[in-house]
């Protein structure tokens, strides 16, 4: 069972800023036998049959499960208890231009910092531009292999394709194709997998990665969406994000991570009345569902500033920043003088803003 998320949030002021008290029209809303309305620009509505069980039932299952004792109350995650190792494996694959390269290797320093400071992760980088698919292979085999009380994270930044029916993800020579990743996985004996793929044609994996105890988050819903996704960029916000922690217990779940993506990634779109290109989804403990909602990747960072007035200025920083990724990712369809032009102005306009910033914070 695969999820897609469009969501609405309301809030209520508190101290320090706005937190998220409901969601609304989500597809874990939906209950078994019912249906759900799903909407894209490119293809307008259709509804579609949900079989097994929704998102929310699910958790309330599992729930129920736990409280009876049935279940451990153990988490996925950072501070998970009874968690021997977390392992997280970042594979780095081909840009194709030094603008793409540039951004994927920001994304993947970020989501190695995550993993050593948020999940206390043993930590593994795989760089796919200078290393080959059977050296990929071999070291992916082997950070994998932990005892059965373990937990592996699996981040794939870079570039997808579809081709004639297989996935590939496109390194230094012969590409890794996604029959490797999930003859790799199927190998693993650890007690969770997760999978975030950022790529595109994302979606194809799905399917093909889909099985017990492993969720797959996927930046694109079919290999079709070829263009390269944002999504990393709206990932990585969400991850120290008090917005994305929907049932406010000061941590994100990979569920959460989910709908945050989808309503930013639409929003996105909408705002520039441009066809979304990415929309992100996800397979569920083989579809049984439940898993990603205790799947923990890090709490709601603590206020970083001292200012007020500094911490206003943080959404307008974060929206810069992805305007300049946006803007890279994007090189190839526009004149190469517009591009540098746009790029500067974004640059400048960046550059003063953590100017005020640091004169707020009263910092030389």
């Amino acid at each position: 069972m695969y999820f897609q998320s469009s969501s609405k949030v309301s809030g209520r002021a508190e101290a320090g800023g706005v937190w998220p008290v409901a969601f609304a029209d989500s597809a874990g809303s939906v209950l078994p036998g019912e249906t759900r309305e799903t909407c894209f620009a490119a293809e307008g509505c259709r509804r579609t049959a949900l079989t097994g069980r929704g998102f929310l039932a699910s958790r309330a299952l599992l729930y129920v499960l736990t409280f009876l004792g049935v279940l451990s109350t153990g988490s996925y995650g950072q501070g998970s208890p009874g968690q021997e190792a977390t392992a997280c494996v970042v594979l780095q694959g081909l840009g194709g231009t030094p603008e793409l390269d540039e951004t994927f290797s920001n994304w993947v320093e970020k989501l190695l910092r995550l993993c050593r400071e948020s999940l206390g992760a043993e930590t593994t980088h795989l760089d796919g531009r200078s290393v080959g698919r059977d050296e990929i292979l071999s070291d992916l085999q082997s950070a994998a292999v932990r005892s059965p009380q373990s937990t592996l994270w699996l981040f794939l930044v870079g570039q997808g394709t579809w081709d004639r029916g297989t996935y590939r993800f496109n390194i230094k020579g012969p590409d890794l194709r996604g029959e490797d990743l999930a003859s790799v996985l199927d190998t693993v004996s650890a007690s969770a997998v997760f999978v975030v793929a950022g790529t595109s044609c994302s979606g194809a994996l799905l399917s093909l990665l889909s099985a017990p105890q492993r969720v797959v988050l996927t930046a694109t819903r079919s290999p079709g969406e070829r263009y390269p996704p944002l999504f990393f960029s709206f990932f990585l916000e969400g991850v120290e994000s008090a917005e994305a922690d929907r049932n406010m217990d000061r941590r994100i779940s990979l569920q959460e991570l989910l709908e945050y993506c989808s309503s930013k990634v639409e929003a996105w779109y909408r705002e520039r009345n441009q066809i979304a290109t990415e929309h992100p989804s996800m397979d569920d403990n083989g579809g049984a569902g439940g898993l990603a909602a205790l799947a923990y990747l890090s709490r709601p960072s603590e206020q970083a500033y001292r200012s007020l007035e500094a911490r206003r200025l943080l959404p307008e920083r974060t929206r810069l920043e992805r305007e300049v990724e946006a803007l890279k990712l994007r090189k190839g369809e526009m004149p190469e003088e517009e591009y540098y032009r746009r790029l500067e102005e974004l640059l400048l306009e960046l550059a003063r803003l953590n100017e005020r910033i640091r004169q707020l914070e009263g910092e030389p």
